[in-house]
């Protein structure tokens, strides 16, 4: 599967960005990994997850979608 490149919008739900990259690509779900950072972020950790503690000025640099052993680029 080629890479597909998707952007983020500022302030745009990550998951609701995946869900959509799946949708369009027509798979079940996916799993994002982040790289970078994070800046003026809001991050809930799972239910039953530990809690998430950061420090510093943080912004999303790009994240990897896994879909069905292809992948997709998300950037904001």
């Amino acid at each position: 599967m080629a890479a597909v490149i998707q952007a983020v919008s500022p302030g745009e739900d990550l998951l609701s960005a995946l869900d959509a990259l799946c949708a369009r690509l027509g798979v079940a779900d996916g799993a994002l990994q982040l790289s970078g950072a994070l800046q003026d972020a809001t991050l809930v950790p799972a239910p039953g997850a530990d809690a998430l503690d950061l420090d510093g000025p943080l912004f999303l640099v790009a994240g990897q979608a896994l879909v069905r052993g292809g992948h997709a680029t998300i950037t904001g």
